[in-house]
């Protein structure tokens, strides 16, 4: 029997284009849903830091006292660590030791804050923001 060679041999190119299609079937939903399980992950990281904020406001919200110091503090500091300008040693010093009311506008809009800053890293705190905006307009 004659062999039938009318099928012309594979060039590289072609095994290559071949190739790159099953890779990129497995690496396109890998990178998407890696994509997608980090930013998921950063968002639960910025509402568990919300939820601490709110906390420490909450526990500044209450009268000081000698058997609240040390809780106080902890608020305090924590309110520091997420704030994105930090707080001067006597600024500390007042967070615990006054009773400082903050209501939940102030709370609400420190936490969009905090999201803002995450996601557009780089961008000046709201409060400088508006006051380049307001020397760069002209008389």
């Amino acid at each position: 029997m004659p062999v039938d060679d009318s099928r012309a041999p594979v060039s590289v190119w072609e095994k290559l284009k071949v190739m790159s299609g099953v890779v990129a079937s497995i690496i396109i939903p890998l990178v998407i849903g890696l994509t997608g399980y980090w930013y998921n992950n950063a968002l639960k990281e910025r509402e568990i830091q919300i939820r601490y904020v709110e906390l420490a406001a909450s526990i500044l919200r209450d009268t000081p006292k000698e058997s609240n110091k040390e809780l106080r503090f902890w608020a305090a500091r924590v309110i520091e660590h997420y704030s994105p300008v930090q707080l001067s040693e006597g600024a500390l010093k007042e967070l615990i030791t006054i009773n400082i009311y903050f209501g939940k506008k102030e709370i609400e809009k420190a936490a969009d804050e905090i999201i803002r800053q995450t996601f557009e890293p780089g961008t000046p705190p709201l409060k400088q923001q508006k006051d380049s905006d307001t020397h760069s307009e002209k008389p």
